[in-house]
């Protein structure tokens, strides 16, 4: 299964839950590099919920993944829809913007765990990433981080933090 709750990379951890909050945390770093454009590095970082305590990337996303299937009305009460140039809380509201949720894509087609299972088939000549004017189709960063990085012009890997 293509996504943050397949079991390889996590195989004595029986939630899927644990699992996908699990992935998103390992990814966060990278996550916000794509998303900013390279100019934020986040490293185990937290953010304040709607009920005020801290909860890590994954646990929010996984929040409002629940929220948008279960009860989409609630979406609104915990995503900012913000621009570009936000990230992290407003008013209690994580936030979501073009940038994050191309990021989000980006680091799932990318994960090199996931290359087998995506059917590039399915991407048309209308599918791709735009960077400085050129197109890059998306089955070329199929299990490819390291190509994603480099067509966005961010160093790779990412530096350590100290």
């Amino acid at each position: 299964m293509v996504g943050t709750g397949r079991r390889l990379p996590y195989p004595n951890e029986n939630s899927s839950r644990k699992r996908f909050t699990a992935y998103l945390d390992s990814v966060a770093t990278e996550l916000f590099l794509i998303a900013s454009g390279g100019s934020l590095t986040l490293v185990d970082c937290t953010f304040a919920g709607p009920d005020g305590a801290q909860h890590s990337l994954g646990e929010i996303i996984y929040g409002i993944r629940c929220s948008a299937y279960h009860d989409p009305n609630e979406v609104d009460a915990l995503v900012h829809w913000g621009n570009d140039k936000e990230f992290g809380v407003v008013n209690g509201r994580f936030v979501v913007n073009q940038g994050l949720l191309m990021a989000l894509f980006l680091v799932l087609i990318s994960d090199d765990g996931n290359k087998q299972y995506i059917d590039t088939t399915l991407f048309s000549d209308d599918h791709f990433l735009t960077v400085k004017g050129k197109d890059y189709p998306f089955p070329m960063f199929a299990g490819e981080r390291k190509k994603v990085f480099r067509v966005l012009g961010i160093p790779w890997p990412p530096a350590p933090q100290q």
